[in-house]
Parts: C-alpha cells; sequence; structure tokens
C-alpha cells in the first residue's frame, strides 16, 4: 500500500521541569487520519520519488516502512515543521493552500526539545535518522533532505551506535565522510522489535541526547551524549524521521520503523511575560478593510483569530501566526475583504497560546465610507474566461437593478434587483444565463440603473 504525502510528529518531556518548557506542537496518533494529515501535517513523498515506500497511522502509531530511492538507496521518511494540516493535489504534493502555510514556518523553532517513542520493528541493513533544523524550500513548501542542511542523529540498532552530526551541502545526506561528528560512535545495546524513548535537546550550540526504555517517566537524569557547536546554524524549523540503507528488492519487504507520542517543545523557558499588545488599529482601504497591530513582547503566543461583527453574531475570518515567544516588538497586519455598508463594522482579536488558553483584544470599530457619487467600475478580468467581478458605488439609499444583456438587447442574466444603502459593493458573474447555462463567447453589456441614472460597460467572454 502506498500513500502520498504526510507526516507526523510528537514530543514529550515529563520530567518536573517540562512544563517550563512550552510545546510547540505534538501528535499522539490517536485520531482515525490514516494518512497523518492533520493535527500535525506530516510530508512524505509519493510513489514517483520513493518507489514502494509506506507511510500510515495504524493502531496509534505512525509506521513508515522504506521504498527505494531511485534503485540507488532504501529510504523511508516523514517531515513536518508543525504546520496543523496537510492538504494534497493531484500529484501527492502539497497543494496551493497547503504551500502559503507552510512557508509560515513558524509553528517550530530550531531551538527546540523532541521527545519522540521509537521502535526499530524490522531492520536488516538500514540506519535510522532523526534531522532538525532543516530549512524551508520555499519552491515546493517541504525540506528537501537531499539539499538541506541538517543536525542529525544516526541509530544503527544492528551494530548498536549511535552518532551525533551536522552536515551541509548537496547529497550530504548520504555523504558521511563530510559529516562533522560531534559524537561518532556512542555504543548503546539494541533489540529489534522493542520500543526506545529519545530525547533531543538543541539551543543555540548546546546539544544534548538521551536514549531510555521502559515508560516515559523512567527518564535517566544523565544526559546520553553531550556537545557544543562552537560555531552553530540556529535555523530551519523542520525535522525529519527517515530509515535509509539497502534498496529492497521488487518483492522484499523494506526496512520499518514506528513512531508514537511525539511532542516538540521549545527549549526557551516560559517566563512571566505576557503577550503585551501595545496598538490595534483599522482602516478602510480601496474597498477592504486594513487591520494592524503590535505586540511589545510574547509567551507561548501560538497565534491571533480575527473575528468581526457586522450585523449579527461575531464571525472568525481569519488567522494570523505569532511568534511563539519573545521579548522583541512584533508587526502583524490582516486585510478583511469586507466593506462596511449596512452600519459599523467591529472587530477583536482572540490570543490563543499554545496550551490553548486564550485572551481578547480590546474591539475597535470601522465605519461606512459614503462614496461621493454613484459609479459602475469597468469588470475585472475583462476579458475573461469563467468569472468576472462587477464593482459599484451608490452614493446614497437607492434601488438598483443591475443585469446583463447581449447585443441584441435581450437581459440574459439578472444580478440583483434590491434596494441597497449608500456604500462600496461587488459581485461577480459567472458568464451564466438566468438559468445555470453557460452562454456562448463574445461582447455582453453591464448595465446598472438606480433612480432613473444608468451606467453601463462592455464585457468580453472568452470560452
Amino acid at each position: 500500500m502506498k500513500l502520498k504525502l504526510v507526516v507526523v510528529f510528537c514530543f514529550i518531556v515529563i520530567q518536573a521541569s517540562a512544563q517550563n518548557y512550552p510545546i510547540l506542537w505534538e501528535d499522539h496518533f490517536e485520531d482515525d487520519d490514516f494518512e497523518a494529515l492533520k493535527n500535525v501535517g506530516w510530508i512524505y513523498y509519493p510513489e514517483r520519488d520513493i518507489q514502494r515506500q509506506f507511510v500510515g497511522q495504524v493502531n496509534g502509531e505512525l509506521v513508515v516502512e522504506a521504498g527505494s530511492y531511485g534503485g540507488l538507496v532504501g529510504m523511508g521518511l516523514v517531515e513536518t515543521n508543525g504546520v496543523p494540516l496537510v492538504t494534497l493535489d493531484g500529484d501527492g504534493d502539497p497543494d496551493h493552500a497547503t504551500v502559503p502555510l507552510l512557508l509560515e514556518n513558524s509553528w517550530s523553532s530550531p531551538n527546540q526539545i523532541l521527545t519522540v517513542k521509537v521502535k526499530f520493528e524490522s531492520f536488516t541493513t538500514s540506519l535510522f535518522e532523526i534531522a532538525t533544523r532543516m530549512p524551508i524550500d520555499t519552491r515546493r513548501g517541504d525540506s528537501d533532505p537531499t539539499e538541506a542542511p541538517a543536525y542529525a542523529i544516526y541509530i544503527s540498532p544492528l551494530e548498536d551506535y549511535i552518532s551525533m552530526v551536522k552536515y551541509s551541502g548537496s547529497m550530504a545526506l548520504f555523504a558521511p565522510n563530510s559529516w562533522t561528528y560531534f559524537e561518532k560512535e556512542a555504543f548503546f545495546d539494541f533489540n529489534l522489535d522493542e520500543y526506545y524513548w529519545i530525547k533531543w535537546y538543541l539551543n543555540e550550540g548546546d546539544l544534548k541526547f538521551k536514549i531510555w526504555q521502559g515508560e516515559e517517566a523512567d527518564e535517566p537524569g544523565a544526559w546520553f551524549i553531550e556537545a557544543v557547536d562552537p560555531d552553530p546554524r540556529v535555523t530551519g524549523t523542520f525535522t525529519m524521521f527517515s530509515v535509509f540503507g539497502s534498496p529492497p528488492g521488487t518483492n522484499e519487504d523494506g526496512d520499518l520503523f514506528v513512531l508514537d507520542d511525539v511532542v516538540m517543545r521549545s527549549s526557551f523557558e516560559n517566563s512571566s511575560v505576557p503577550v503585551e499588545m501595545s496598538l490595534f488599529t483599522a482602516q478602510q482601504n480601496d474597498k477592504k478593510i486594513f487591520l494592524s497591530w503590535w505586540t511589545e513582547s510574547e509567551t507561548n503566543n501560538y497565534g491571533f483569530y480575527v473575528e468581526r461583527k457586522a450585523l449579527g453574531d461575531w464571525q472568525e475570518v481569519g488567522f494570523v501566526t505569532g511568534s511563539g515567544t519573545t521579548i522583541e516588538q512584533h508587526n502583524y497586519s490582516f486585510l478583511d475583504d469586507y466593506t462596511a455598508n449596512d452600519g459599523p463594522v467591529y472587530y477583536r482579536l482572540k490570543q490563543v497560546d499554545y496550551d490553548a488558553s486564550y485572551k481578547y483584544s480590546n474591539i475597535i470599530t470601522v465605519n461606512p465610507v459614503v462614496p461621493a457619487s454613484f459609479k459602475l467600475e469597468q469588470n475585472y478580468p475583462n476579458p475573461f474566461n469563467s468569472s468576472t467581478v462587477i464593482k459599484y458605488e451608490l452614493a446614497e439609499r437607492s434601488f438598483i437593478d443591475c443585469y446583463i444583456i447581449n447585443l441584441e438587447g435581450q437581459i440574459i442574466k439578472t444580478l440583483v434587483h434590491d434596494e441597497k444603502n449608500a456604500g462600496v459593493y461587488s459581485l461577480h458573474w459567472h458568464g451564466q444565463d438566468a438559468y445555470g447555462s453557460p452562454v456562448a463567447s463574445g461582447v455582453y453589456f453591464l448595465v446598472l440603473e438606480a433612480d432613473n441614472v444608468v451606467k453601463t460597460q462592455k464585457i468580453t467572454l472568452l470560452r
């Protein structure tokens, strides 16, 4: 069975001090999301890239089985930056809605504490790798493991050793002679098909690692590997779990590992610094409402939900990702494609922490903008193929008719027949007649009538 593109990642620290380190994201694989695209969106590669790879959420765990990477290497991998949701296009890649979320790249941090439960279920030749601080590939929305620099832990459950390294450069993943080793071969006695807990701490150039069996609460106090990078690279927020070795034959199973209880925390402790907002403003511009706000400092800030209240109840209209924990000033903005025509419009921000606690900002008001005259703008785009936007302005309350006519003067579609307040309006025509049937390519006329005043614009439809 093959999957297309998924990554799941969870991480927990349960020592008494763990609560001082805010959770950035976590995944315990407890839902019914087989492809592991929700809660935390995991990225893995489709059949065209890694043949016969298997990735799936099974029995409350994430299972990864190696496939063949070009017939040269056996490989299976999953990666994420903690993005809450991944949706895929027809080729199994992140779609146009997911890529901007991945490019925000702000769910994780290069300064991190990762905890994960792992089982090396079936290994014949492979190494297991955890790579982190991997930068995003802005062209694709993921982090290309063959190009991205990384800090990595390598585990050989067959030869009983653990390495801590960093690497950079094209295909450096497969070139161990080019790696910088912080620990080359630390001995650890492994058994296949048994669970191990792993904890990896990165804070600037301070690197620490430990591994143990039993329960999470059995975590040893001492670190198994401790190192300092005198020239640290503190960038990149993707983390990858992978296995690589000899490629499996056509009728052979690949090497397989299992992940569970992955939690990613910041390696900066919580402080008493709240999310301190210094300014929140709104301005109606170009028939849209532009919101802007500043924070002087933030702690554990997941982000801001933007809420609007016009004629009814409060509605959530957008989300802006926060900056986690910082003592630096940050500016945020949000553009709401909404025009205040029927009275005042109110906005507020719901600031949410990573632990789901929240608080509201003050409420700001946007009053209607009254146009100076009756105006019909040229539709956009024009010519158009499937849909075009029509905008008009009313200087006073009026009964209006807006309709489309053909070259013979016949009304083929009525768009508006109603009384409207003074204000700025927009609507769409999808190139259909009154019965919902597509009309032919050609020239049409848009007519807008208000209080015996008539405005027209020529529209060109190209199929």
